[in-house]
């Protein structure tokens, strides 16, 4: 495999399905229907691609290596990383969170000690368990099964050095395949006989891909850092991709790569990679929000502002890594220079602001922000 890894990016060109497998959907607007070119039929040809995919990975079937490796599904966790759709019951405890944005799944609060603790239940608008997670919880509240970040073996030196070239060709031809879908078309989710031919191929290698992720997310803490290692790796630039072409995938996929993403959080140097990525396009989320509601006023928008008030929450209220955004990244001068230009979009012609309810709360989020910086880290206790 060393020998030829030099090789892979042809090799994982030349395995997985293209433009050419996808165009007989074009002419008859199929989806759901069987056949060739049709969605199910492109997107199993994937799958098939990734059993290859896999078994090059680990040098034989990926289950049993991984679970001889001690990464079964019964393995350590660091972090817990739940994920949590809307209406879920969570916890809060005040006498081990970090910040009120911080909460625990149920099974974890039941195998932690908290009985004398000042704590609540919630209900959940999405997000993840912080269980584990040194930046979030106090280590005296982890539950018994989550140790914490870097408390897990790492994985065996061999499958590393056979796994991480393979790993990194496929994801370089996902970003490829990311981009070609991106300038093809207006970016923006649409129906699959409404999409280009480069959309179908990226919307649906897009699927097997998160999917592949999350199963080796499921390993344990080990996989799962060698996982949010390669996925932030700035070099093959994925995750700028994802948060520009995000837009267009369909809504399941969307689901599945936000369920990814909350995953990998739990891992420290991911999260520290994911919010320098996502301050960059901050601004940028939010000017196409302002500029969609101006188009079309009243419409739901739910997704858009989920990624938004979702992974803000997220990366901008932690102690530890809000510092350096502000240092290293610029996340103050962001902020201030994004509610300005939200305001100016927001002037009528008469001069007056006219600000709809729904993005207006949306953004209140940067000001929720800025007043957690200026009031912790400028004037703390």
């Amino acid at each position: 495999m060393k020998a030829d890894s030099v090789r892979l990016p042809e090799v994982i060109n030349a395995l997985f399905p293209g433009p050419d497998d996808v165009q007989a959907s074009s002419l008859s607007g199929a989806d759901e229907v069987q056949g060739p070119g049709t969605r199910k039929e492109f997107q199993n040809l994937c799958r098939d691609a990734l059993k290859w995919v896999k078994w090059a990975m680990f040098q034989g079937e990926p289950h049993a290596v991984l679970a001889g490796a001690g990464q079964g599904d019964g393995g350590a966790r660091g972090v817990c990383g739940a994920v949590w759709g809307s209406n879920d019951i969570a916890y809060r405890c005040r006498t081990c969170e970090h910040d009120p944005t911080c909460a625990i799944c149920v099974p974890c609060f039941q195998n932690g000690n908290h009985a004398t603790h000042d704590y609540s239940m919630i209900r959940t608008g999405g997000g993840c368990c912080d269980c584990g997670d040194i930046t979030a919880w106090k280590e005296s509240g982890f539950c018994s099964r989550h140790c914490g970040p870097g408390q897990v073996a790492p994985l065996p030196l061999p499958i590393v050095e056979a796994a991480s070239p393979v790993l990194e060709a496929l994801l370089h031809h996902w970003v490829y395949r990311l981009k070609a879908g991106e300038s093809s078309g207006e970016v923006k989710y649409k129906k699959w006989n409404q999409q280009t031919v480069e959309e179908k191929v990226a919307s649906q290698l897009s699927a097997v891909c998160i999917d592949m992720l999350l199963e080796f997310c499921n390993y344990g803490e080990t996989m799962l850092a060698f996982t949010a290692e390669h996925v932030g790796n700035k070099n093959i630039g994925l995750l700028h991709t994802l948060m520009s072409t995000e837009c267009f995938l369909p809504k399941a996929v969307g689901t599945s790569l936000h369920e990814l993403l909350y995953k990998l959080l739990g891992d420290t140097n991911f999260k520290h990679v994911f919010a320098q990525t996502f301050i960059s396009h901050y601004p940028k989320f939010l000017h196409d929000l302002v500029a969609e509601e101006a188009a079309t006023p009243g419409t739901n928008r739910s997704r858009e502002q989920a990624i938004l008030n979702s992974f803000s929450v997220q990366i901008f209220t932690v102690p530890t890594l809000t510092p350096k955004l502000v240092i290293e990244s610029g996340l103050l001068d962001m902020l201030l220079e994004t509610l300005k230009e939200f305001l100016r979009a927001c002037v009528g012609e008469d001069g007056r602001l006219m600000v709809r309810a729904h993005i207006f709360s949306l953004e209140t989020l940067s000001l929720f922000v800025l007043r957690n910086i200026v009031v912790e880290y400028f004037w703390p206790d």
